[in-house]
């Protein structure tokens, strides 16, 4: 109806596109329902382009008027009877198949099939879609269907109607595509970065195998120098290299004290309880984000959230390298998929940040 209405007022050309149905056709079906399906179906999506709303396609473009629309298909759960005869619920997806299953014009399409003729090789239809083309030729596509009594059936597909779905799901998936959903360019963005980010540290962890390794056989060289010269030294009755070796100091007598008394034993005790003021250090504050770097384990998950608030010191572990660089949501998100739990979030810098309460909910397991 928003849409309807902006496009009335818009001073250039409008197009709509709204969809009926034919009641001679699907005769069980109320038009209000008949419309509702081709909604879910993806046969109709709803989307809206509104050049007034902005300067690019995050602004002008919207589907979110559809149902579930970050999936290929709406998914329902439905209540029905198991095997058993124990009530269980069945996730069924509504796709263009099951649309086209309302409309007599295309019996002849849908195969019932008694439960004594189903084969392994049957597969719902959306699984099949999912499937490579060159993956399993034999596979068969079927719908779950119910009688009239509430019975679940399974229903064969031809490959007409199996085609036609899966071109409805590419067409879709343009339409997510262009309203932002799972967008290609950006996930190919985010492969990339991610590639660059693991070559970086494939070759951080390079360098330093190569100068722990410089140093382990400087070491041994020397080490083994010095043991070749202690050697021959002895053969030689000459001094051995090395500092020289500390006479024992001569044994001590020791006194024993007596017992303390009652009394002198009590003061003692309050005094070992005594807090000892100068050894006190400043407590830890949980109001700042910290994270435990020693026990990083270089798994990337921080820093793929956001490399300019998480950064990798020279022993590939992380620490945070600006806490202005980020937001509380990013500490938080980063705190949730850390996994060792060494990220501890604090409290958040920005007091206006959207979705704060929300977000110390989540911090609160990782304080």
């Amino acid at each position: 109806a928003e849409g309807l209405e902006a496009g009335m007022r818009f001073g250039g050309p409008a197009l709509f596109c709204v969809y009926t149905g034919s009641a001679a056709h699907a005769p069980r079906l109320h038009p209000y329902l008949r419309a509702a399906v081709a909604l879910d179906a993806r046969a109709l999506p709803a989307f809206t382009y509104d050049p007034e709303k902005g300067s690019d396609w995050a602004a002008r473009f919207r589907i979110d008027a559809n149902p579930q629309h970050e999936r290929p298909w709406p998914v329902s759960e439905l209540p029905c009877e198991g095997a058993d005869g124990r009530q269980a619920t069945h996730s069924a997806p509504f796709t263009l198949a099951d649309f086209l299953a309302c409309d007599t014009r295309f019996a002849r399409h849908f195969l019932w099939l008694p439960r004594k003729k189903w084969t392994p090789n049957m597969l719902p239809l959306a699984d099949f879609l999912r499937r490579e083309a060159t993956e399993d030729a034999d596979a068969i596509p079927y719908l779950w269907m119910a009688g009239d009594d509430g019975t679940r059936y399974r229903v064969v597909v031809t490959q007409d109607v199996a085609a036609a779905t899966r071109r409805a799901a590419d067409q879709w998936r343009s339409l997510q595509e262009l309203g932002g959903v799972d967008n290609s360019h950006a996930r190919r963005l985010l492969d990339q970065e991610k590639g660059h980010l693991e070559e970086e540290r494939l070759r951080a962890l390079e360098a330093a195998e190569k100068k722990y390794q410089a140093e382990l056989d400087r070491t041994t060289g020397e080490l083994a120098q010095e043991i070749v010269s202690n050697i021959a030294a002895a053969l030689l009755n000459q001094p051995v290299a090395g500092p020289p070796v500390a006479a024992l100091p001569p044994p001590m007598s020791v006194a024993v004290a007596p017992p303390p008394a009652p009394k002198e034993k009590a003061a003692q005790a309050e005094a070992a309880e005594a807090p000892d003021e100068a050894a006190d250090e400043a407590p830890l504050s949980l109001d700042e984000a910290y994270i435990e770097t020693l026990r990083c384990t270089t798994c990337n998950e921080c820093t793929a959230i956001n490399p300019r608030l998480f950064a990798y010191d020279e022993n590939q572990q992380a620490y945070i390298k600006d806490l202005t660089a980020g937001t509380y949501r990013e500490m938080v998100t980063a705190a949730e998929k850390c996994p060792v739990r060494i990220i501890h979030p604090g409290k958040p810098l920005n007091p206006d940040e959207p979705g704060l309460d929300e977000l110390l909910k989540r911090a609160e397991p990782f304080l």
